[in-house]
């Protein structure tokens, strides 16, 4: 990206520099003057970040969803359906995922499915397919791969999981809510800016198996409540 940017600047092309990911390591060198000034990205703590390290002029633009009631109608607290959408890749953190599912299918009896959507192919997607196996858990998770009808997907889902330990902000979450899913997530980046725990969404204490399951069972039990 920076020489794209380079590129631009000796062309006087005009140019916004949009996210990158906020790692702290990444300004233990001096860099040379080569990045914009101006920075747009989907979270506020992303773009203080980018302030506070390179004062840049940098704005907080992302989708908006107005309040929108679940679709409680359609919600079975006996056979929920959980979807987790992404690429496969240790950020996304599916391993984790899929080991609070299991924990919550082997030690809270949950009988809901989960449905994991996403691009595979790679040695994380595979470690993930290994441990649904390992735990025999085909009858209840599911990794389905990249879909070209995520409005199909919504619509038969109940659940989203966000398991994310790196984003600025997850655009599946937006998406979900505007569908009437109930959204669990972890805490990274600008999530909470958004979810507001027990209140539009459930937000998890941490990125661990535990953590996760701990929120699926928070969500099982309010459903069987009508909450």
């Amino acid at each position: 990206n920076p020489t794209v940017e380079l590129a631009c600047r000796e062309l006087n092309i005009p140019h916004i520099m949009n996210i990158y990911q906020a790692i702290p390591e990444f300004f233990r060198l001096h860099y040379a003057d080569i990045f914009p000034r101006y920075h747009i990205c989907d979270s506020v703590c992303y773009a203080e970040f980018w302030k506070q390290q390179l004062g840049t002029i940098s704005y907080c633009i992302r989708t908006v969803v107005e309040d929108k009631e679940p679709n409680g109608f359609l919600i079975d607290p006996d056979m929920l359906r959980f979807v987790c959408i992404g690429l496969l890749c240790e950020r996304k953190n599916q391993l984790e995922v899929i080991k609070a599912f299991e924990i919550a299918v082997k030690c809270h009896g949950i009988c809901g499915t989960l449905q994991l959507f996403g691009r595979v192919g790679s040695e994380y997607a595979e470690l993930c397919q290994q441990r649904i196996a390992e735990g025999e858990l085909e009858d209840h998770i599911m990794i389905r791969g990249f879909s070209r009808n995520m409005e199909a997907v919504y619509r038969n889902s109940d659940v989203l999981i966000c398991g994310s330990t790196v984003e600025s902000y997850p655009n599946v979450i937006s998406e979900a809510l505007s569908h009437g899913l109930i959204v669990i997530s972890t805490p990274v980046a600008g999530v909470p800016e958004v979810v507001r725990d027990g209140d539009n969404g459930y937000l998890c204490k941490g990125y661990t198996a535990e953590s996760i399951a701990d929120s699926i069972q928070k969500v099982i039990c309010d459903a069987k409540a009508g909450r």
